[in-house]
Formats: C-alpha cells, structure tokens, sequence
C-alpha cells in the first residue's frame, strides 16, 4: 500500500512540476511575442526612418511622424514609392520618384509592387481627400468589394491622422 502512496505522491509532484514548467513557457511566449510584435519594430521604424533623414529638407513632425507609422504597419512590403527604371519593376508604369526620395529624405521605397505605387497619391484622385483616405484606410472595402488592403482601424486617430498627413505629402511640391 505504501508503495502505491509513494508513487502517487510522486506523481502529484511530477504534475505541480510540470505545470508551473507550462505555466513559466507561456509567460515566456506572451513576453516574447510582445517584444517582436510590438516594441522592438517601433523601435527599428523610427530609427529607420530617422537615419534617413537629411538635414538639409525640412518637414513637420506630423510628417516625419506619419512615415513612422507607415514603416511599423510595414506598408512598404506592398507598396513603392517610386518605380525603379529596372525591367521588371517600369513594366508596372511609368517611372516615378517621390519628393523624399529625390531629396534621400525618407527612404520608403518599398520592396515589391504588389500594391499601387504611393509615389504620387497626394496629387491624385480620390486619394488626395483626407477624409476619402480616412475612409479607406479603416473599411477599404467600403471603397471598393473584395480589396486586399488591410484596415488599420486599430490605429489611434493620432497615428491614423499622422500617416494621412505622410501619404498626402507624397508627390506635393517640394518647398
């Protein structure tokens, strides 16, 4: 009988043992996940964009803080700011550079095209409206059925209204 109490005993310790382990791996996973999803490419957006900064072209904080905002949404991964002169890439339309790119002030050019070039939406229509910009970016469906655009509804309206501020100065008079 005793034997038998033992191993049970042995086992409820294997159990306690086990669990605070399980427990410990997923505070482990929430804290890490937190740290890549969230903090450390904040941190990598803004100093990205603050590197390329050029010190001789000015631009308003709200500017410089929307051009944060889109590197941490990574919106660079589908869109371009200019299309480069490469075969694959001026099949795509004609070659553009955006007012940062030409000063090497901000330096989005993005990686592929797999969305429309945002060299210049501040020009064009309907995306040179903030309000039809606002409504697009937080129901791109409304706009459009079936679009695979993201919502970034989950912004702040600061952070939404900064990253308007960013894609309406693209392709504006550089003064």
């Amino acid at each position: 009988m005793s034997a038998e109490v033992l191993i049970e005993e042995e086992n409820i310790e294997i159990k306690k043992e086990s669990s605070l382990g399980f427990i410990a791996g997923v505070i482990g996973v929430v804290i890490f996940t937190y740290l890549f999803a969230f903090s450390i490419p904040k941190q990598q957006s803004e100093e990205v964009v603050l590197q390329s900064l050029n010190n001789s072209v000015r631009v308003s904080e709200e500017i410089l803080e929307g051009a944060i905002v889109y590197n941490q949404l990574n919106c660079q991964s589908c869109h371009t700011q200019n299309v480069r002169i490469l075969i694959p890439d001026s099949q795509n339309g004609k070659i553009l550079k955006n007012r940062f790119a030409n000063k090497n002030l901000i330096q989005n050019t993005g990686l592929l095209r797999l969305a429309p070039d945002l060299s210049t939406l501040g020009t064009r229509e309907p995306t040179n409206d903030a309000e039809w910009l606002k409504e697009y970016l937080i129901d791109p469906s409304s706009v459009k059925e079936d679009i695979p655009h993201p919502s970034v509804n989950f912004l702040s309206n600061q952070d939404l209204d900064y990253l308007i501020t960013y894609l309406l100065s693209l392709g504006s008079t550089n003064e």
